[in-house]
């Protein structure tokens, strides 16, 4: 600036947001009398004698705002003395660092230059200017009024001049009367305030004026000039500020503003809980010292420059608190920028983590055995302690993106450096057809916040979406509510879930209140007394309960004042003047920790009453029957195996006393090789409640008799035991040892017989067919001959022979065919899979009845006693499908796999009921039955009407 010192010019750089000066000239200083310490602390507001704050913040916004940057305006300082003198002022509007500044510099003016620039500053001040400037005579009497004015008002230039200003605008000043607003004004020379006018229309608001007396060159005054600046969008934003500042307040993180040089602008109340200072203690102090946070600027460094990420930092930092203690917070910083991404400071996120640390600092003195169970708690600690935030988006009135945090940039997939600056709608196309588009519309049309919760389809989520419009643009608050959603979801099926079992449940529900009177009784409760909800509902519960059972009822009342809960029975009359027998539960119920009533289940034991008397009446019944029973009984009483009762016939068969019983396990009746089988029987009696069996007893003399014991469980005297009969069958076995022995006998012989017929059949087979056949050959040979030598005119004798002949050649095809039914040869030459192929064939021929063969049986030579029963077990099987099934198709499979020999012959016949093959008709199947068990095979027959027969032999190769 020394240049400018030379020439004599006061030169100032001002911040032209604060109106303060930054830097001066010496000529400033010597010139004004104030040192550059007391300079740099006003600005141009305070040694202008003509304009106020507003009017000078006007001229600076319109010298910004024009394109030449620059102007030059007539005006009067004042030195520090009082003393003022006229200068002439050049502003210049530059930016350094992306910030707005002012350059001014003045020099001294005539009187009347002076004058002739101040009307033009007049006149450039009242065409740049967004208020309403008024100016009045000193009888209040208005003689000028701007555009704005007519803007703001509604009253024309011409329709005011001249008028009086307070008859006009009807002026009233909350908070002062207006003989105070007029001592100030006249004896300060100005006056700011808030003001409420009337507009043309009628309409009253609240407005920010600064009155300004105007005097002549000799001092007098001569008049006035009021700046009016319409209040009312700034209340509509100062209300939103209200409500962004009360939910910031209400949270219990430190939520801390500050400026780019460090210095507090807000303060809330988790900061005031956490740090110990107020509000008014903190704003305006250095956050570095206050909190003695001496990373702070490397961290807020950390935000603005990370690479790959937004502006944004989070870690954990060591504060201090008012009374010095170390206060440890998980820290988050995030960048404030202004529309041309210009950082104007930082907000600052701390959640109080102190606790944490403490308890990290003390697992840190454990043992090595706890170190992992220490990680892993404090990993929880972590996650619990972990900041959930909102996604904020701000939005100009272009819909350009301004701003959104990370949060908002995880809820829409991009971070902030890809959106900041594009438009909301180019960049999501598909939310025009979400019902945010046309809410984003209506609220900036109206410019009223709104609240609203909204089904996002595109994330498939619940928002609270919080809207706060201003004229420059839209602020939106987003908070993932799903959870929230899905809670109350649940919330509101488990109470109509809760309703309709109430309402369903086989269980009655008597709520009462203090003096006994009925509120609530489930419709089931209602029926099982005989009445409806509605008709008990107001009436007192000893009403309904039985008069023997009052007393009773009453002091279990007196319990659940004491607040114990309890469950008794108690017997009700219903409206036919039947006793209901109830086993209750009741729960005291308690508001504001007075007894309020009590809830009460009820199950209906009527029946179970019932059945107890009954089941009395029936165990002294079935005690009788139990002593006078003839088979041995006894019971067992599980897991020992002692004797609980037994009866007079066990005494009798066994030989012991009762008390002799009493003394002894039901192991000591084994025989001894035999104890270990008890185990069994006890697995079996835990899973089947009930066992059969015979087994060996052994009787006080010795003897072992074999018993058909059967066991079931049962309730005897109030406990579970096993009733035990048990049945003599020693002689029985015998008798079913020599049957079975003769059974073996019988079946041997059977097999004999088989065999033998099966001999007799070969070589009645081998004898048709070597000597009946060999004739038959003969015979046909010899009338061939005769044929032969016959003449022709004997062709009557020639006929006859040629008839013959076919007798003896048809004679020969019975012969072979007797034969091969009685034993086929080829089962001996080729083998057991050739002649079942064989038979299916002429089974085929015989009855057209078509038979697939399937077999994986090669020349295998299986035993001839296999082999032969195989043949006419299929032989059997063709011969009753041909006479009974009604067939049309038939499949036989032949296959050999793990040394067993399968045979499965199929039909799609009308079958039968396999029930019915006992019948005289059904010998064939008993003795294709017989051939398998001989044998040690398996047989299966399966069939059903009208769904044909299935018959399957399985039968094994080494028996």
């Amino acid at each position: 600036m020394q240049e400018a010192d030379d020439f004599g010019a006061i030169v100032f750089i001002l911040d032209s947001s604060l109106l303060k000066f930054i830097a001066c000239n010496d000529t400033a200083i010597e010139t004004l009398g104030y040192s550059r310490d007391e300079l740099l602390q006003i600005g141009m507001q305070d040694i202008d004698a003509i304009f106020t704050r507003e009017m000078i913040a006007a001229a600076y916004e319109s010298v910004r705002n024009s394109e030449e940057k620059q102007a030059t305006v007539p005006s009067r300082f004042r030195k520090k003395d009082g003393a003022t003198f006229g200068v002439e002022v050049y502003f210049k509007a530059f930016e350094e660092g992306g910030k707005p500044y002012i350059l001014a510099s003045a020099t001294r003016a005539s009187v009347i230059e002076k004058a002739k620039e101040e009307l033009q500053f007049h006149s450039v001040l009242f065409s740049h200017i967004t208020d309403a400037v008024v100016s009045l005579d000193n009888d209040l009497c208005i003689t000028s009024w701007n555009k704005y004015a007519v803007a703001i008002f509604g009253w024309t230039e011409h329709e005011v001049l001249g008028v009086s200003y307070r008859n006009l605008m009807q002026p009233f000043y909350p908070g002062i009367s207006e003989e105070t607003e007029r001592r100030l004004y006249h004896q300060e020379g100005e006056w700011r305030g808030n003001v409420i006018f009337s507009r043309k229309n009628g309409e009253r608001f609240l407005s920010n004026v600064s009155y300004g007396l105007l005097k002549d060159g000799d001092g007098n005054v001569n008049g006035s000039v009021a700046v009016i600046r319409d209040r009312t969008e700034e209340e509509k934003k100062e209300k939103q500020l209200l409500y962004l500042a009360e939910l910031v307040n209400k949270t219990s993180d430190a939520i801390i503003s500050i400026d780019t040089a460090f210095q507090i602008i807000s303060w809330n109340k988790g900061a005031e809980i956490i740090y110990g200072y107020t509000a008014g203690e903190a704003i305006g102090k250095d956050i570095t010292v206050l909190l003695g946070w001496e990373n702070a600027g490397i961290r807020l460094t950390e935000s603005k420059h990370r690479p790959g990420k937004e502006a944004y930092w989070q870690g954990e930092e060591k504060h201090a608190h008012k009374t010095g203690t170390e206060v440890y917070a998980l820290v988050s910083v995030s960048l404030i920028q202004d529309e041309n991404a210009t950082v104007t400071g930082y907000v600052i996120v701390g959640k109080d983590i102190s606790q944490r640390k403490q308890l990290e600092n003390k697992l840190q003195h454990l043992n090595q055995e706890l170190e992992q169970r220490v990680q892993r708690k404090a990993q929880e600690l972590t996650h619990v302690f972990e900041r959930v935030t909102d996604a904020f988006i701000a939005l100009d009135k272009a819909w350009n993106y301004t701003y959104l945090n990370k949060k908002a940039g995880e809820v829409l997939g991009r971070s902030p450096e890809q959106l900041i600056g594009k438009n909301i709608w180019t960049e999501f196309p598909e939310k025009l057809q979400e019902p945010f588009y046309r809410l984003f519309f209506d609220v900036m049309e109206v410019q009223e916040p709104r609240r609203v919760e909204a089904w996002n389809q595109f994330y498939n989520a619940w928002f609270e979406v919080l809207l706060y419009p201003s004229p420059d643009g839209l602020s939106v608050y987003l908070q993932n509510i799903t959870d929230k959603k899905r809670t109350e979801q649940s919330l509101e099926e488990g109470r109509k879930r809760y309703e309709r079992i109430m309402e369903t449940v086989q269980e009655g529900i008597w709520h009462i209140d203090e003096n006994t009177l009925t509120t609530y009784v489930n419709p089931y409760l209602a029926s099982l007394l005989g009445y409806t909800p509605e008709e008990m509902v107001g009436k007192s519960a000893l009403d309904f309960i039985s008069p023997e059972y009052r007393n009773k009822a009453l002091q279990n009342i007196e319990e659940r004042k004491k607040g114990v809960s309890g469950q008794h029975e108690l017997s009700f009359y219903n409206r036919q003047g039947q006793v209901i027998h109830t086993l209750i539960q009741s729960t005291p119920i308690y508001e504001d920790h007075q007894y309020a009533g009590s809830v009460s289940t009820l199950l209906d034991i009527t029946q179970k009453k019932k059945a107890e008397e009954e089941l009395r009446l029936s165990e002294q019944k079935y005690r009788i029957i139990f002593e006078k029973n003839p088979l041995p009984m006894f019971m067992l009483e599980y897991p020992k195996r002692n004797f609980v009762a037994v009866n007079n016939a066990f005494i009798e068969k066994f030989g012991y006393s009762k008390a002799e019983l009493k003394k002894m396990n039901m192991r000591q009746l084994r025989r001894p090789g035999e104890v270990y089988k008890s185990d069994e029987i006890a697995r079996i009696l835990a899973e089947n409640k009930q066992f059969r069996e015979r087994m060996y007893l052994r009787k006080k003399d010795g003897t072992d008799l074999l018993f058909d014991v059967q066991a079931a469980e049962v309730v005897f005297e109030g406990k579970t035991v096993y009733l035990t009969s048990t049945h003599d069958i020693t002689e029985l076995a015998k008798a079913e040892e020599a049957l079975l022995q003769t059974n073996k006998q019988l079946r041997e012989l059977t097999i004999h017989l088989q065999d033998i017929r099966e001999k007799e059949r070969k070589h009645i087979a081998r004898e048709i067919h070597d000597e009946l056949g060999q004739q038959l050959t003969a015979l046909k040979l010899e009338l061939s001959w005769i044929a032969k030598k016959m003449t022709t005119q004997q062709e009557a004798i020639v006929t006859k022979i040629k008839s013959s002949l076919d007798v003896i050649n048809g004679t020969i095809h019975t012969v072979r065919r007797l034969a091969t039914e009685l034993r086929p040869a080829m089962l001996d030459e080729l083998g057991l899979a050739e002649a079942i192929r064989w038979q299916i064939n002429e089974f085929s021929k015989r009855t057209a009845i078509e038979v697939d063969f399937d077999t994986n049986v090669d020349e295998t030579v299986f035993p001839p006693d296999i082999s032969i029963s195989f043949f006419r077990i299929l032989q059997e099987s063709l011969t009753n499908i041909a006479r009974h099934a009604e067939a049309g198709h038939v499949e036989c499979k032949l296959h050999l796999a793990d040394r067993f020999l399968l045979l499965q012959i199929c039909d799609d016949g009308k079958g039968f009921h396999p029930g019915n093959t006992g019948d005289k008709k059904s010998l064939g199947l008993l003795g294709i039955k017989e051939r398998v068990q001989m044998l040690n095979g398996e047989y299966q027959l399966s069939s059903e009407p009208m769904k044909g027969t299935k018959l399957t032999v399985n039968i094994p190769l080494n028996s």
